[in-house]
């Protein structure tokens, strides 16, 4: 009898989905972002946010199905640490800093009119001013950091954390630091995927810090895994 129950739990699980975890193709979300075309199964989107004019378009439906070739302003998905899986939006803790999750970000990037490096400088350059502390570099993370920056909470305090080669600087990350707990709280960073016009954002525990380049490699060899191949 517990057996005969338990499959049939099983089946109302699954339902909808096939063998080897493969889900229909109307569970899925589709949409352009930068130069490629992602469809991605809906369970795992925690925001998707496409371009849509329904008079152009004809539709009268504002609920109906995503169209891969509409654009995708904005899209984010979490990825489960050190798995390096896609996480369920159902069961995803937003706002819990030791949640192990990367939330991650895409928008589009067109490189010719929107280029990081000098963005990046600005951004580092400001944070140099703001700061009483002299830039220094962490051998253990490969990186240049400047900490001790106010924010507009009198509890709080940011660092800066960036990759610099040859005087251009590629990767950014902002760390929020508790001066009452004496610890950093979050981390959030800014890369390129060049070869999809893509800029992805992501946020995770501070801890995870010490692995940002494990990070991007595994963000980017996700969201590859869900680019559409053409039939």
């Amino acid at each position: 009898m517990v057996k005969i129950l338990g499959v049939g739990m099983l089946l109302v699980l699954c339902t909808g989905c096939y063998s080897n975890n493969v889900y229909a193709i109307e569970d899925h979300k589709c949409g352009t972002m930068g130069e490629a075309v992602l469809e991605i199964p809906k369970r795992f989107v925690l925001a998707w946010e496409q371009e849509r004019d329904l008079f152009l378009l004809g539709k009268s439906d504002p609920e109906g199905e995503s169209r891969c070739d509409e654009d995708t302003v904005s899209l984010t998905i979490g990825m489960t640490w050190p798995a390096k899986e896609f996480v369920d939006a159902a069961s995803y803790k937003k706002g819990v800093p030791k949640f192990a999750v990367v939330e991650v970000t895409l928008m589009p990037w067109n490189k010719p009119n929107n280029e990081l490096g000098p963005r990046f400088r600005v951004l580092i350059e400001t944070a140099k001013k703001q700061s009483k502390n002299p830039v220094s570099y962490a051998n253990e993370l490969g990186m240049y950091f400047v900490d001790g920056l106010d924010t507009a909470s009198p509890l709080v305090q940011r660092a800066y954390y960036w990759q610099e080669r040859e005087g251009e600087i590629f990767t950014v990350f902002e760390c929020t630091w508790s001066i009452q707990s004496k610890i950093f709280i979050l981390c959030s960073g800014t890369f390129a995927v060049e070869e999809m016009g893509v800029l992805v954002g992501t946020q995770f525990s501070a801890d995870k810090l010490w692995r940002w380049k494990e990070i991007e490699i595994a963000t980017k060899d996700l969201i590859l895994s869900r680019v559409k191949k053409e039939n």
